[in-house]
């Protein structure tokens, strides 16, 4: 049986238990910071939405980040390490298995290593969870990078109060987001993103693959691919589906998010 049989039998015999996701917009948040407007990020903003898992809420969620930031480090640092690896595409077949959620784990996990510096880039323009979450909506943004040459990576990094991890959100919607993926702006800003001067690690929280094109457009330009599913949730088609959507080339890894007792699918590198 293939890993991707065992983590779809898995997710088919797990209950389909959903729970209300933690960190959506509430009434009574903060205004919306303007462009322009400098924002100082504390990481007790996702801590209290439950968006980020600290060994001190639970360690046995925290270790799994742990364990699984070693195989995309050695992807992009070790011995068989290729140009453009040290960029980590986090996404999903399809919307609401926890994308985000990983993204900002993994992060938060590869920060810990010492002397090392993790970007992370919220880079889902359709929903961009990440950007509201950290009450960022309506300041300039990766997108905005892309779009404007005006507009700096350095105008768009933001500082944590994590030693080592930075992040950029997702800036304003862009209905033309495909086209600016495509774009010659794009790979100007891809090279300067590779080359470290911002964290040598970058994690590319991205929209669905099956949903829209920017999601295949991001993984062209990652080094590695971390690709969540859902249990009981995601069906074995969509990850077929997804994965046929990916340079063969390119290391691709499975996570089954939400998984009972048990269910362990944590392969890497690439699925067959």
């Amino acid at each position: 049986m293939s890993l991707i049989e065992r983590a779809v039998s898995a997710s088919a015999k797990a209950k389909p238990e959903r729970r209300a996701r933690a960190g959506e917009p509430q009434a009574g948040r903060p205004p919306v910071v303007r462009s322009g407007e400098p924002v100082a990020f504390s990481t007790r903003t996702l801590v209290n939405g439950g968006d980020l898992v600290t060994d001190h809420a639970s360690a046995s969620v925290f270790d799994q980040f742990r364990l699984l930031k070693r195989p995309a480090l050695t992807v992009a640092f070790g011995p068989l390490a290729t140009p453009g690896s040290n960029v980590l595409l986090v996404s999903s077949p399809t919307e609401g298995v926890g994308k985000t959620f990983v993204a900002t784990n993994l992060a938060y996990a590869m920060a810990l290593e010492k002397d090392h510096q993790v970007l992370l880039i919220d880079a889902d323009n359709p929903h961009h969870s990440l950007t509201s979450r950290l009450m960022l909506d309506g300041t300039p943004g990766f997108f905005d990078v892309i779009n404007d040459e005006s507009v700096s990576l350095e105008d768009v990094v933001r500082e944590t109060d994590v030693p080592g991890l930075r992040l950029i959100a997702a800036g304003g919607f862009a209905p033309d987001s495909l086209e600016r993926l495509n774009s010659a702006r794009c790979q100007q800003v891809v090279r300067e993103i590779r080359s470290g001067r911002y964290g040598d690690t970058v994690i590319l929280d991205a929209a669905p693959l099956l949903r829209g094109s920017d999601g295949p457009a991001l993984a062209a330009i990652a080094g590695q691919v971390l690709m969540v599913v859902g249990s009981g949730v995601t069906p074995k088609s969509a990850i077929t589906q997804a994965l046929a959507l990916l340079d063969r080339n390119t290391p691709v890894g499975l996570i089954l998010n939400r998984a009972h007792e048990g269910e362990v699918a944590l392969p890497y590198p690439r699925i067959t």
